[in-house]
């Protein structure tokens, strides 16, 4: 790659590369500002990634739009205290739909069909960590229709603080997961060309990205909606953005927390009061 100006570096490079290339930035950043830009297979020929900004990819009927943060939000951020966003959290919202050409109801815009993924990691790290559960749910007119769940195999054994977290041991890994390349193919296959709904969108991308490489399967670029983009835009009065915090804001019904299904299960219920604040 080359630095075309400072902090500014272009390139051509293949999308495992991208991917562990972007890994490093974030590891190295801290509290820096971190922003790439890739080509993608979308209506756009394009997609984004940002570290550390104020500014997010929030994707809208499609179009991948970068959102601009209310007051609060700006004011998080270092050396962001005398920065305000412009327009007020309805007039942003306005803005955005405008942009994205929707009109009449929220509901009649959202997908009618989408399917809602979670997964379970050993770690943070998309390089080193791995993918030990995983869910998605297919969603028709607000209605789940089907789903799928698994578990997956490990060649070492499992952190002893994930199997505290998740409820996950050794042993259901070794008596009931399946081969990575399964799992993965399964997923893929699940998933098709619909959109996703997830929480902490980019963190399960990198995951399910990573693992298509190492299996050799196509990487997951369909259209996506993070239901935290959406909290930290629409809501002012949660202590967390965490996706129980969520729930228990709008008094959804409390589940086991850090498995995959009920996640997902969950995430598809936040959505909906999202969208309905939307």
């Amino acid at each position: 790659m080359q630095e075309i100006d400072v902090g500014v570096f272009a390139g051509h490079v293949s999308a495992r590369v991208r991917e562990e290339l972007w890994q490093k930035i974030v590891t190295y950043a801290k509290d820096g500002r971190a922003i790439m830009v890739y080509s993608a297979r979308n209506e756009q020929h394009m997609a984004f990634r940002v570290y550390n900004a104020d500014w997010i990819p929030i994707d809208f009927d499609g179009l991948e739009l970068m959102m601009r943060p209310h007051e609060r939000r700006s004011n998080s951020y270092p050396g962001n205290a005398e920065k305000t966003s412009g327009y007020s959290k309805a007039a942003g919202i306005s803005k955005a739909k405008k942009y994205a050409g929707r009109s009449g109801t929220p509901d009649k815009n959202q997908p009618e069909r989408y399917v809602v993924v979670d997964l379970e990691t050993t770690g943070l790290s998309a390089v080193t960590d791995r993918i030990i559960e995983l869910a998605a749910l297919h969603v028709e007119d607000g209605v789940i229709t089907n789903k799928i769940e698994r578990l997956i195999k490990l060649n070492h054994r499992l952190p002893e603080k994930i199997a505290a977290l998740t409820g996950i041991t050794d042993e259901m890994l070794r008596k009931d997961g399946i081969e990575e390349m399964q799992a993965v193919t399964e997923l893929m296959a699940f998933i098709g060309d619909m959109p996703m709904v997830m929480h902490n969108m980019t963190f399960d991308l990198r995951f399910i990205r990573a693992a298509c490489q190492r299996c050799n399967l196509p990487t997951l670029n369909n259209h996506g909606i993070d239901t935290l983009s959406l909290a930290k835009t629409l809501l002012d009065d949660v202590e967390n953005l965490k996706l129980y915090t969520i729930a228990a804001h709008f008094n959804i019904m409390k589940r086991r927390q850090h498995r995959s299904l009920d996640d997902c299960i969950t995430t598809k219920e936040v959505y909906d009061k999202l969208i309905e604040l939307l």
